[in-house]
C-alpha cells in the first residue's frame, strides 16, 4: 500500500510532525512519498544548514528528504558541505541516501551529469570509509551508471580480502565491487 503526503504548509514544514507520521507509516509497512513545494524544499535546506551540528534534527530532515517523491536541485551545496564536514558514519549514510535521491535520481531524469565537486567529495569519502559506510559509498557509486568509472581505481583499492568477508559489510562491499568490475570489463 502506498501513502502519499502532500504538505499543506506554504513556507515551513513541521519537521517533527511529518517525521513522526513518516516513521509510523514506514513501521506499518507503507511506502511513503513526501511532496514538497520549492518553498518547502528551501525551508528544509535552511533547516539542514542550520542544524549540521545537531544529529537528531539532522537525521529527521535527512529522513524526510530521502522519502520525497521528486528530487530537487537545491541540495547540491549542502550535500557537498556535509560530505566534507561531517564525521558521524550513520549521518553520512543518511546523506548518501539523500545524495542518491536528489542528485543521482535527478541526474538520470534530466540527463545532466552530477556536479564534479560532489563526485570528488564522494571519492574522498570513499577513500576514508570502512565497514557500513564503505558499503553505502559503494552502493551509491554502483548507482552512478557510466559515471562510476571515475571511481574505478579507488573502488578496486577498497576491495576486502576473502578473509575479511566474515563481516557482513565487508562481504557486501566485496560483492558490489565484483559487480562493478564485471560492468567495467564489459564496457572496454
Amino acid at each position: 500500500m502506498k501513502a502519499t503526503y502532500n504538505i499543506d504548509m506554504i513556507k515551513s514544514v513541521d519537521i517533527d510532525k511529518v517525521f513522526q507520521e513518516t516513521i509510523t507509516k514506514l513501521q506499518s509497512g507503507h511506502r511513503v512519498f513526501l511532496e514538497f513545494t520549492n518553498e518547502e524544499f528551501q525551508f528544509l535546506l535552511n533547516y539542514w544548514s542550520s542544524n549540521l551540528n545537531d544529529t537528531e534534527k539532522l537525521h529527521k530532515v535527512l529522513c524526510l528528504l530521502d522519502f520525497t517523491k521528486n528530487p530537487s536541485p537545491l541540495f547540491t551545496n549542502i550535500i557537498l558541505k556535509s560530505f566534507q564536514d561531517l564525521t558521524n558514519q550513520e549521518t553520512l549514510i543518511y546523506v548518501l541516501n539523500v545524495f542518491r535521491k536528489h542528485e543521482v535520481e535527478r541526474s538520470f531524469k534530466t540527463g545532466d551529469r552530477i556536479n564534479g565537486d560532489l563526485l570528488m567529495a564522494l571519492k574522498e569519502l570513499l577513500t576514508k570509509a570502512d565497514g557500513e559506510l564503505l558499503e553505502w559509498c559503494l552502493r551509491t557509486i554502483e548507482e552512478l551508471g557510466h559515471q562510476s568509472i571515475f571511481f574505478k581505481q579507488d573502488v578496486l583499492d577498497k576491495k576486502p580480502s576473502w578473509i575479511l568477508c566474515y563481516n557482513k559489510n565487508n562481504k557486501a562491499s566485496r560483492q558490489i565491487i565484483e559487480l562493478l568490475e564485471k560492468r567495467w570489463s564489459r564496457k572496454l
